[in-house]
């Protein structure tokens, strides 16, 4: 009886023994899930992270953790073509040729026109009333302002020929359109200056409304296909307001919103866009939300002001090309809650055109001890490293984790 109660017992206590096991196994699966899941979601919140790096020239693709080694972060690069490329190199300036296309408005807002004039009887008076005050004469006669657009256009355009030329590697081409771009105007790249203003002269409004979107899909098409490494701009001139869609390219069903996607599609494929607003009509507005998708500046003329901006924009471009300073490292600058580190990447782990590379990089480096959940900041820089010097450049990007 006695060896029966005592192998009972025995039983019993096995049970709670598995019992109390069966429970530590359930809390230890329970903290590694907990462990694991924090690991997880920092991990695809970092994934999930895009930004630009270098605005021009290269962009993290992607952030990711390490779930193996949580005190290192990979950082995805990559360099789109016809961007500004780092090189090994302590050259601080340097000269880089440009394609260029002016893309022009020629659409029926671009009609010779009279402003300001007494009044519709006195432009309705002999000689030739049918004529109005579209007649210079007559405009004038009725203290009107006469504007001839195209004619400023054409004498604009061809002192800026004259200034993007003046670099003898530097092309040009030429686009305009109305309700589409206008074939018989095109002119394709070319550095010959007297073929290209006589180009201009042909110009003439020919009606139609406004399909900005064309213009620039047009010259994206040809800077693709161009064959150059050159650093590649757009200058849109319009006096008016996009009135057309593209229906093929960018189907949004809305002129304003095409027009500035075709930008955006520009600045994707290593393009620039500057724009350049031509008259009292002209929305600036929408001239500047183009001008900030394809990563250009916007400008603002009158008729009397159209050559100065077009000598503005030129300046621009040879500043923005012709003295584009090259580093050959970056610093990544690492931030947790309380302190940072900076950490020297050389060019030749920087992804070439076309190409994607992940650099790793440690988080347990210095004071800085970081761990990828606790990361809160990453700064990258320019940074020239020579025998005698060190020179951080200017700040490229920030990522902030949200």
């Amino acid at each position: 009886m006695k060896k029966r109660k005592r192998e009972n017992k025995k039983a019993i206590a096995g049970i709670i023994t598995v019992i109390i096991l069966i429970l530590l196994a359930l809390a230890i699966i329970l903290i590694l899930y907990d462990v694991i899941k924090k690991h997880t979601i920092s991990s695809m919140e970092l994934t999930e992270a895009q930004t630009k790096l270098l605005s021009q020239q290269i962009d993290i693709s992607k952030i990711s953790g390490n779930l193996e080694d949580p005190t290192k972060i990979n950082i995805t690069l990559y360099q789109p073509a016809g961007r500004i490329v780092l090189k090994n190199i302590t050259l601080i300036n340097y000269t880089m040729d440009a394609d260029i296309f002016s893309v022009v408005d020629l659409s029926q807002s671009m009609y010779d026109s009279c402003k300001d004039f007494t009044s519709f009887q006195c432009c309705m008076q002999q000689p030739n009333p049918s004529a109005g005050c579209i007649r210079e004469d007559r405009c004038l006669l009725c203290n009107g302002i006469f504007l001839q657009k195209v004619t400023a256009a054409k004498n604009a355009n061809k002192i800026f020929i004259d200034n993007v030329l003046s670099s003898s590697k530097n092309r040009l081409g030429l686009i305009t359109y109305q309700s589409y771009v206008i074939e018989e105007n095109f002119y394709m790249l070319s550095q010959d200056k007297d073929i290209l203003k006589q180009e201009t002269d042909s110009w003439q409004a020919t009606g139609g409304g406004t399909c900005i979107c064309c213009g620039i899909n047009k010259a994206v098409n040809e800077l693709k296909i161009s064959g150059s490494d050159k650093l590649k701009t757009i200058v849109l001139m319009s006096d008016g307001d996009p009135q057309t869609t593209c229906t093929r390219e960018q189907s949004l069903e809305n002129s304003i919103l095409d027009a500035v996607d075709s930008a955006k599609t520009a600045y994707d494929n290593g393009i620039i866009v500057y724009t350049l607003g031509f008259g009292t009509d002209v929305k600036n507005e929408t001239m500047q939300q183009i001008a900030d998708a394809g990563h250009g500046q916007y400008y603002y003329a009158n008729v009397s002001q159209l050559q100065d901006a077009y000598t503005k924009i030129a300046q621009r471009i040879k500043e923005n090309y012709g003295l584009a300073e090259q580093y050959d490292h970056l610093a990544v600058v690492i931030y947790n809650q309380t302190t940072s580190y900076k950490i020297i990447v050389p060019s030749s782990m920087l992804p070439a055109p076309l190409e994607t590379k992940t650099i790793e990089i440690p988080l347990d480096q210095g004071e800085l001890n970081a761990h990828v959940t606790n990361i809160q900041k990453i700064e990258i820089y320019l940074f020239l490293i020579t025998e005698s010097n060190q020179k951080v450049g200017r700040l490229l990007d920030t990522w902030e984790i949200k």
